[in-house]
């Protein structure tokens, strides 16, 4: 599954309808019901809201909604850009849990991220690009970043 930058919901639809309409290709609705409470109790923040439509959640319920939408697939593979650009730190906080409980029930996390210093607990391996271009491998602690970011 792939979260681009730009959350990418349904403005119309309430939180739950968005999770639910990523739930479409179950073939039972008990399934989706199932995963939908199971959201909400990842998510919690997101179950006050789950009446509210998407245009009026602030861009971290947003990006939470669209983690939200993820989460409840399961998914094997993970592309997400950006994960932590706009989040308040409690929120940096929760995504990262949830990053790492998707990282620890075999989910392979693919992250393209500008904070580098939040994902040295999450990443097994981090990589520098500049302008597209391969500039360091296995930045995997604090001081080689620090020398890596001067």
């Amino acid at each position: 599954m792939y979260i681009p930058q730009k959350n990418e919901l349904y403005e119309d639809l309430s939180v739950t309808e968005n999770i639910k309409f990523s739930l479409l290709h179950l073939n039972h609705k008990a399934d989706a019901q199932n995963r939908l409470e199971e959201v909400y109790t990842m998510l919690p923040v997101l179950k006050s809201k789950h009446k509210q439509t998407a245009d009026r959640l602030s861009g971290g319920e947003r990006k939470l909604l669209s983690l939200a939408m993820v989460l409840a697939n399961k998914p094997k593979i993970l592309l997400y850009d950006e994960p932590l650009a706009g989040l308040s730190s409690q929120n940096i906080e929760t995504v990262l849990r949830w990053l790492n409980h998707l990282k620890q029930n075999g989910t392979t996390l693919v992250l393209i991220e500008h904070r580098i210093k939040e994902l040295i607990g999450l990443a097994d391996r981090i990589i520098g690009l500049k302008l597209g271009t391969l500039t360091t491998e296995n930045l995997n602690d604090l001081e080689t970043i620090k020398q890596f970011l001067v």
